[in-house]
């Protein structure tokens, strides 16, 4: 917050000539800050629960055949996908990668180490994987989407992650209250100075100064104001696995709520900043 009043003295403006001629810094001050003028400098910082939240969680079968090993394998995470689509509907996003390993036969060798087998004709069996990355956006409802992929059977879950995409109406959000609180802050200066304010000269968002800045090197700054768009929304995921065959066993709501953990969501920050200047009367 800055009270700045535009009396300029000669010899102060004699002062700021020598600087910029001598390339030392200089103050640009904008076309506006031709009067004397009271800035109101707002910040805004708003706490909203994360909009994205993800885990990753694999199912493994091991088959005498890759055949049966993928279809085991497949089978448990259908039951998991089928269980997490029900409790999150269309909020749920799930990729599905599969991958099968050979796994041979295996034999000591003269001083007893285990050694495997590389040929055809050792293969002991197939080991499937098929492995899911889970995203939603409701954090209230992760934990029990997260308990479905336990009920399930995985060999492998990851820690659940969570983080903010931020929209324009959060950002609009706190755009709005820094304008506010730039307002309240300049009101509240010139009540301080016991003074009065008059029409609002310029209002702009963003954390830069509205009545200049130091610069290195004399001169006056020109400001570009631009319009940034926001970047292109993401490509729509992959199509989700097919639903469970018709003979296959869904998980109950008892075998989920015993594994639904408390998980408590950090809020994560939006925050802003703007600038006003009034006239003084």
């Amino acid at each position: 917050m800055r009270l700045s009043l535009s009396l300029v003295s000669s010899l102060s403006f004699l002062a700021f000539s020598a600087h910029a001629q001598s390339g030392e810094q200089a103050f640009s001050q904008p076309y506006w800050l031709k009067k004397p003028v009271i800035e109101g400098i707002g910040r805004s910082r708003l706490e909203v629960p994360p909009n994205k939240i993800s885990f990753s969680v694999s199912y493994q079968d091991f088959q005498t055949t890759s055949e049966a090993a993928t279809a085991q394998a497949t089978q448990k995470a259908k039951r998991a996908y089928e269980a997490m689509k029900r409790l999150a509907g269309d909020d749920l996003e799930v990729t599905s990668n599969v991958s099968i390993q050979t796994v041979y036969q295996q034999y000591r060798d003269e001083n007893g180490n285990m050694r495997g087998y590389s040929t055809p004709d050792r293969i002991a069996g197939y080991n499937a994987s098929v492995s899911f990355q889970v995203s939603m956006s409701d954090p209230e409802n992760v934990g029990q989407v997260r308990a479905a992929a336990l009920a399930a059977g995985p060999n492998y879950t990851s820690t659940v992650s969570s983080s903010l995409a931020i929209r324009p109406a959060m950002q609009a959000e706190a755009q709005k209250v820094a304008f506010e609180n730039a307002r309240k802050q300049a009101a509240m200066i010139a009540e301080t100075m016991n003074v009065q304010l008059g029409d609002m000269l310029i209002a702009q968002a963003g954390y830069g100064p509205c009545l200049g800045e130091w610069t290195l090197g004399g001169g006056r700054q020109d400001y570009d104001y631009a319009y940034v768009p926001s970047p292109p929304p993401p490509p729509p995921p992959p199509p989700p696995p097919p639903p469970p065959s018709p003979g296959s066993s869904s998980l109950t709501q008892d075998e989920i709520n015993a594994l639904d953990l408390p998980m408590d969501a950090t809020s994560r920050e939006v925050t802003s900043a703007a600038c006003v200047v009034y006239e003084i009367k």
